[in-house]
């Protein structure tokens, strides 16, 4: 599942029209995925990127493919291996082009990913040196398992896992898997098995997302944003495990309560939050995206919001 946020207000949209890149003619870009219209991604950071909830196709799964359980670990992603990796598949996740233009597809993403991964690093040393007075905390997790027994379970037209995905992964996760069994170095040593990055998401918390209009009930909140998974990788509850681990941060952090944005018309996210807990608490009306400019599909007031709270955060 993908996850994204909806476009910002027509102000803001255009006080930063001149900053932001060039979208080549054959970038092509498609409703949400889990929350947001896409858009080029917003390089100021203390809030959730313009990778947040967008492609509705990003998250369309054939339903008579069975789930098969993955077995992930979720982790920060501290590492620039494991930021770059999350920042390809949110790029993978939220923007999409036509069949026929697949070298001009690859070269985008990769420039928006490299943005992103930019943005990411400012935001962390931001952090260290408390420069970020609007923001009181924020964390990316992914979702990494192995990538040898990755690609044996790929299957039933799942597709491949994109190269980018594929990060090192570390000495102690090489002698405890059960699956290294091959791979050595010219000394003879063990080599440390190749994980692959199947899941990420951010949490935020800040009263509120900068460039959202709905905004939590609570005076203490968290928000999920940029909540994806890899293609090959859905439909085996990696979006759960996400979740779940997400609402185990929140907790840590002591929030009050955690929320999430997503387009109302995108109704495969709506209803994966649904079935983990959530409940829609506002929603903004045709008119109020039509007068923010949320325009989607040529249709004016057509990307509207909804903000959906978590109610097993403190269950």
């Amino acid at each position: 599942m993908v996850c994204r946020s909806q476009p910002q207000p027509a102000a803001a949209a255009a006080s930063r029209a001149a900053a932001r890149p060039t979208t080549p003619a054959t970038h092509t870009q498609h409703p949400a995925s889990s929350s947001r219209a896409a858009r080029e991604p917003r390089w100021t950071r203390c809030r959730a990127t313009d990778f947040h909830q967008s492609l509705l196709a990003a998250t369309e799964r054939d339903p008579s493919i069975a789930a098969s359980p993955l077995g992930v670990e979720i982790r920060e992603a501290l590492s620039d291996d494991e930021l770059r990796a999350i920042c390809f598949l949110r790029a993978l996740s939220f923007y999409r082009y036509p069949e026929d233009r697949k070298f001009a597809a690859h070269v985008h993403r990769t420039m928006i990913a490299e943005q992103e991964f930019e943005a990411l690093k400012l935001d962390a040393l931001n952090r260290t040196l408390g420069k970020l007075p609007d923001c009181q905390r924020s964390s990316s997790l992914l979702a990494v398992c192995s990538a040898d027994e990755f690609a044996g379970r790929i299957g039933d037209n799942r597709g491949e896992l994109e190269p980018e995905l594929v990060i090192p992964g570390s000495a102690e996760s090489s002698s405890s898997s059960s699956s290294s069994m091959g791979s050595r170095t010219a000394d003879g040593l063990q080599a440390a098995p190749q994980l692959a990055v199947v899941g990420t998401l951010d949490l935020y918390a800040v009263r509120a997302l900068p460039g959202e209009v709905l905004i939590g009930n609570s005076q203490n909140p968290a928000y999920l944003a940029n909540v994806c998974t890899a293609s090959a990788a859905r439909r085996r509850g990696v979006g759960q495990v996400l979740l779940e681990a997400g609402r185990r941060l929140a907790i840590e952090w002591e929030v009050d309560a955690m929320y999430v944005h997503t387009m109302a018309v995108n109704e495969i996210a709506v209803n994966f939050y649904l079935r983990n807990g959530f409940v829609i608490e506002k929603e903004e009306t045709s008119n109020q995206a039509h007068y923010r400019g949320a325009c989607l599909d040529g249709i004016e007031g057509r990307g509207r919001t909804v903000l959906l709270r978590d109610t097993l955060l403190h269950a």
